[in-house]
């Protein structure tokens, strides 16, 4: 998936696709070490996909990018304020 791809996404989707790839990539190892995976290329795709989920997710908290469906905390306090 690219990254623009990602970006789009909700926290919610971001944080769900993470901990899926994570169990992949742990049946993956477990299927490797017992000599049962075919495709050895998997586990390589499946480590940038969770490496790029986490960026997304580093960058939304330093305040690189924001994630869509993220209220705003800074228009909020201004709201109020007003």
């Amino acid at each position: 998936m690219k990254k623009e791809e990602l970006r789009e996404l909700t926290e919610v989707e971001v944080t769900n696709r993470l901990r899926d790839s994570i169990e992949e990539m742990e049946n993956l190892k477990f299927q490797h070490s017992l000599r049962q995976l075919e495709n050895q290329q998997r586990i390589k795709i499946v480590r940038r996909n969770i490496a790029q989920l986490k960026t997304v997710i580093h960058e939304d908290k330093l305040g690189l990018s924001e994630m869509p469906g993220k209220a705003n905390e800074k228009d909020d306090v201004k709201e109020e304020k007003e």
